[in-house]
């Protein structure tokens, strides 16, 4: 009985130590200029929503494997419909803590965009 109460013991401090926080870093109206060279607008589709997230894991928050990065976040949401860009973008960034380390990571949502072909002359 005394084995039990300290597993539980050990198992509810590794609960209250480990915690997940979102913290909200913008918006953006496009990944990528919705301009052609001369000023005028690119012509796209909206193919639907999705999200990308890019993230790394560090051992005992000293020993980091990887580093967040906002672009492969939005290449791996743009590549899940096939798109070109993101317009309507939101990116947060999101760390867990758990009792070895944390994991932490950059993450995107916006609707998925496929740049349509200008007819040449």
């Amino acid at each position: 009985m005394k084995n039990l109460k300290s597993v539980f013991t050990l198992f509810v401090f590794i609960l209250l130590i480990s915690g997940c926080s979102v913290v909200p870093l913008g918006l953006s109206y496009s990944s990528s200029p919705l301009e052609n060279n001369d000023g005028s607008h690119r012509k796209y589709e909206v193919l639907g929503k999705a999200e990308g997230s890019q993230g790394y894991f560090t051992l005992f928050s000293l020993i980091p494997f990887g580093s967040p990065d906002l672009s492969v976040a939005i290449s791996d949401a743009t590549k899940k419909l096939n798109g070109d860009a993101l317009v309507n973008v939101r990116y947060w960034y999101r760390v867990s803590n758990y009792f070895i380390g944390t994991y932490s990571s950059i993450e995107v949502e916006g609707d998925v965009i496929k740049f349509k072909q200008q007819k040449e002359n």
